[in-house]
């Protein structure tokens, strides 16, 4: 599968905007990885209850993003353009 221009702009926009759990949750979406995307619902209302990302969550969320990103470029063929748009 690749990501067209639309689907990279999705992800650099969130990124820019600073919602990059929310730019990780897309990628998880657009690979189909179920248990990323319900982590990734998670930690955004953790996110919504806190008003912030605590720094604890921010370190789990980096774990989940080696699955993440191993899985993404194991099903992504313009992997190196979705990476950069983080």
């Amino acid at each position: 599968m690749e990501l067209n221009r639309e689907q990279l702009k999705e992800l650099r926009n969130c990124t820019w905007h600073n919602d990059h759990t929310g730019a990780r949750l897309i990628l998880a979406q657009h690979i189909k990885h179920i248990g990323l995307i319900k982590a990734y619902k998670a930690f955004d209302q953790l996110h919504s209850f806190f008003g912030h990302l605590p720094h604890n969550l921010s370190l789990f969320r980096r774990d989940l993003d080696e699955i993440l990103f191993n899985a993404a470029k194991t099903k992504i063929t313009n992997y190196k353009k979705v990476y950069e748009c983080f």
